[in-house]
């Protein structure tokens, strides 16, 4: 009787074992959030930083590890240190000295990149190639303290700081571990999305070492190429892929002392082809109500008014009859080509 007992005993622990790990959810995920760029107007949109990033990654059950980086030049106000206003994430600071950037790498930049953005004070292939240090140190010290706290990291996520975080952050499980995930958008089809990036701990490396192939192993590129074409070519040579799945996460530029959104970052608000809605002026104006809805009242505290955010309406395609059964992508390279299609920017 006893050793049946015995038996069962062992058996039902055995079982309850067996069902207890079956209770247990998938692990939770490990996110280091990169985060470099200007801070000058980050105490007006750190808010929506930890409303649409942070908050939900902490909600889906990720533990969340903040890398600020910055130097003392674009961090002058102090900014960055806003971030530990930021609850329920690990909060680490990092302010970097100005690269040494070697001449050759430099010059060849200020030949063959073009760029849209403005600076007063540096050239654009400067900045870009700035930028991309900033972006290989965050990874780097991300990287350091991972060994460090022998802690690695399932998702690494790069986000730039001088952008409004239009919607929340889209859920991990839609990400493609095997390959760096992007926006869908970006300033043209041979180009590939170069204002964010969503990698895991085995990618990030190859995505991050842009700027140590242009400046420590001189890569070269076609002339007057912009980021993102310059990021597309150097893929091929790293030998990564691009998943287009980071949809519905929006953001637009910002600058101190600027009205928000700043329409040149997003181009036509995030789909070019959005010039051609009849309501392009309307969408333009819906957005630039919601960043004035997601712009921070107080960065110490976080508050701002996200509640109700204005309505984007839908796109309202011209009705002529040459663009009967036709859909966005067939018209659109005809119509901005013959310069129709403008009357939003006004």
């Amino acid at each position: 009787f006893f050793r049946a007992m015995r038996w069962v005993f062992w058996g039902l622990l055995f079982w309850h074992l067996v069902g207890a790990a079956d209770d247990v959810g998938p692990r939770a995920n490990t996110v280091a959030l990169l985060l470099t760029g200007q801070y000058d107007a980050f105490n007006r949109t750190i808010c929506a930083l930890n409303h649409h990033v942070v908050a939900p990654l902490v909600h889906n059950g990720s533990t969340v590890h903040i890398f600020g980086v910055s130097s003392s030049d674009s961090d002058r106000d102090g900014h960055m240190a806003l971030l530990k206003n930021i609850p329920h994430a690990q909060v680490h600071l990092h302010v970097v000295p100005a690269p040494e950037i070697p001449a050759e790498c430099a010059q060849y930049a200020d030949t063959n990149y073009v760029s849209a953005q403005f600076s007063a004070t540096k050239k654009p292939s400067l900045l870009f190639l700035e930028n991309l240090f900033y972006k290989w140190r965050a990874e780097a010290l991300c990287k350091e303290f991972g060994a460090a706290h022998g802690l690695r990291f399932d998702w690494i996520v790069w986000l730039p700081v001088n952008v409004l975080f239009m919607e929340p952050f889209p859920e991990l499980a839609m990400m493609d571990p095997s390959m760096v995930n992007v926006p869908e958008w970006s300033t043209n089809v041979h180009a590939v999305n170069d204002k964010m990036a969503v990698t895991t701990s085995a990618t990030s490396h190859a995505y991050f070492g842009l700027y140590n192939s242009l400046c420590s192993q001189n890569l070269k590129y076609p002339p007057k190429s912009d980021g993102e074409r310059i990021l597309k070519g150097y893929s091929s040579q790293a030998q990564f892929n691009f998943a287009k799945t980071v949809t519905g996460f929006r953001f637009v530029l910002t600058r101190a002392g600027d009205l928000l959104p700043m329409k040149q970052e997003t181009p036509a608000f995030f789909k070019p082809e959005n010039l051609l809605c009849k309501n392009y002026r309307y969408m333009r104006i819906a957005w630039r109500v919601r960043s004035m809805q997601l712009e921070c009242q107080n960065p110490r505290t976080l508050e701002m008014s996200p509640d109700n955010l204005y309505p984007i309406p839908d796109c309202v395609w011209p009705t002529r009859k040459s663009m009967r059964g036709r859909n966005s992508t067939q018209i659109a390279p005809k119509l901005l080509a013959r310069g129709e299609g403008k009357a939003g920017f006004n």
